[in-house]
């Protein structure tokens, strides 16, 4: 009798140790993926978005790309994204497939929740960013890694009055690194940045587009840690040469984004940390 129940006393524990595993999740579960154009995963004040517009707006090039965020790296904003982009031999190697990337704040009338924008620039916030990401696009690759912050005037929430890039990465001056009039070399967060405007034409927008400003870094990086955004939205509205039109202060920032900028390649993009604080 001992016995018996013994036996059923160790098969009940291996039920019960089989249930469990049928209900307790593992962490490759937490896992999310999607891989359809414009498709997002929210979490926290972000959300990562499979931007592929010019592939899908101007049907450049062929390819296509995923993203992937695990729910347990929420608190480190690590993402990656998955591309397969070619047409290196053609023309489309000189036009850009595509965007994926992090959001905080504004993308196109669509908000991230609780991000802390926008804010005004007259009320000179604080906004402290870090950023590490690696990457591997295979033999033939063509892209970049760049913030891309929006301003936008109170009177119009859907198309932006100027566009600012930061550039600390990039594979090569075919990615249009240094397009533009240079205006000046400045140093912001112990690195030196050539400052180029330019214009992006949109025939849609009602003012045919928008300013376009880059910070293009001396050496490139992959890790940025404790950067102030403030500091270049500063020197855009006070520390411009003479001759150079300011940004009004009136403006409002919408929008920082992180991610890479892809003409062609076959691999990966990682980010391992990403955070945008606003005090």
């Amino acid at each position: 009798m001992y016995a018996f129940r013994h036996k059923l006393g160790m098969f009940g524990m291996i039920c019960l140790a089989l249930l469990c595993a049928l209900f307790v999740p593992t962490a490759t579960a937490l896992a999310e993926t999607r891989t359809g154009p414009n498709d997002t995963i929210a979490f926290g004040k972000y959300f990562v978005q499979n931007n592929q517009w010019g592939k899908q707006y101007n049907n450049w090039g062929d390819g296509y790309q995923s993203i992937t965020h695990d729910a347990s790296q929420d608190g480190s904003g690590a993402w990656s994204t998955d591309f397969h982009w070619w047409n290196v031999l053609s023309d489309d190697a000189w036009h850009i497939k595509a965007w994926p990337s992090i959001v905080c704040g504004w993308q196109w009338g669509s908000w991230s929740n609780n991000s802390g924008l926008p804010v005004h620039l007259w009320d000179n916030k604080n906004v402290v960013t870090s950023w590490h990401f690696r990457m591997n696009g295979g033999s033939s690759y063509r892209a970049d890694a760049a913030y891309d912050l929006w301003l936008h005037d109170e009177s119009d929430w859907y198309w932006p009055t100027d566009e600012i890039m930061i550039w600390p990465w990039w594979t090569d001056e075919e990615t249009g690194a240094h397009n533009g009039t240079h205006i000046a070399t400045v140093t912001i967060g112990g690195a030196t940045w050539d400052v180029y405007k330019d214009w992006a034409s949109n025939a849609q927008s009602p003012r045919g587009g928008w300013t376009f400003w880059k910070f293009i870094r001396q050496g490139t990086t992959t890790q940025i840690d404790g950067l102030n955004i403030k500091d270049f939205l500063m020197y855009l509205q006070w520390g411009l040469p003479d001759g150079v039109e300011r940004v009004p202060n009136a403006r409002y920032l919408t929008s920082i984004q992180a991610g890479s900028e892809i003409w062609y390649g076959n691999g990966w993009f990682a980010t391992d940390l990403f955070s945008v604080d606003i005090s």
